[in-house]
């Protein structure tokens, strides 16, 4: 709940001064959603005004992330440490649980892309939601209740993460996750991580499974070309008969 003025003191004396780290990450912090797959340098991200009152309507978007990075900088360079964020998450989280990242994608400013650009296996990726599923165990007493809790401008996303729930609002008119709800967001459980090009981790939390789905051309897929995904068929295909 700590407010991200607390380390951004150039958003203390304007609209942003009222914007908490929970709304940041549930993108109802009020900025605005930006060009989606060119995220705006830290820098950038930060200068940007924003659009709605905190709390009030989810923008999904590039620059909350690439403020959270910025913000992630400064409180480890205060605290004497490396300020690369992906350094610091591959230290205290990927490393611990075995978990490799091939690359990561970083901007004109040498820092890491928060919303989007790292690159790992499904082995890899399928090891981190596992680790998730488990709640966090074994990593610095991690509690991550939190990352599935809605909000009232979206119900269905949390820190980072898409609920399968009613009132989800969706990030974009391409997605048919509005029918994935309405087919399984009674009595599955089903949360999500999105990746570019339909790219899918899927948590089914009532039934123990982990589910990854990987994709090729992701620049296509980003302009809206190539084959169309659905979520609701995929997972109708997926759990079949063995529905309750």
């Amino acid at each position: 709940e700590e407010r991200c003025a607390a380390t951004l003191g150039e958003w203390s004396n304007d609209t942003r001064a009222e914007i908490t780290l929970r709304q940041l990450l549930t993108l109802t912090g009020g900025l605005p959603s930006g060009q989606l797959g060119r995220p705006p340098t830290y820098a950038q991200s930060v200068s940007t005004p924003v659009r709605d009152a905190p709390g009030t309507r989810f923008q999904y978007g590039n620059p909350p992330f690439q403020v959270f990075g910025e913000i992630m900088r400064r409180k480890l360079r205060a605290a004497g440490r490396d300020g690369d964020p992906v350094a610091y998450l591959r230290a205290r989280v990927l490393d611990p649980i075995g978990v490799t990242v091939d690359r990561w994608r970083r901007g004109t400013d040498g820092l890491p892309f928060l919303p989007h650009g790292a690159a790992l296996t499904a082995r890899d990726w399928g090891r981190f939601g596992q680790w998730v599923l488990d709640g966090g165990q074994g990593v610095h007493g991690a509690t991550l209740a939190a990352c599935f809790e809605g909000t009232a401008a979206n119900p269905g996303y949390g820190l980072t993460w898409w609920l399968l729930r009613p009132g989800l609002v969706p990030p974009g008119s391409r997605t048919d996750l509005d029918a994935a709800v309405q087919a399984f967001g009674e009595g599955e459980d089903i949360v999500m991580a999105a990746g570019a090009a339909n790219q899918r981790l899927y948590l089914l939390r009532r039934r123990g499974l982990v589910v990854v789905r990987q994709a090729s051309g992701i620049l296509e897929a980003m302009a809206g070309r190539g084959p169309v995904w659905r979520d609701a068929e995929f997972l109708r295909a997926l759990l079949g008969a063995s529905r309750p």
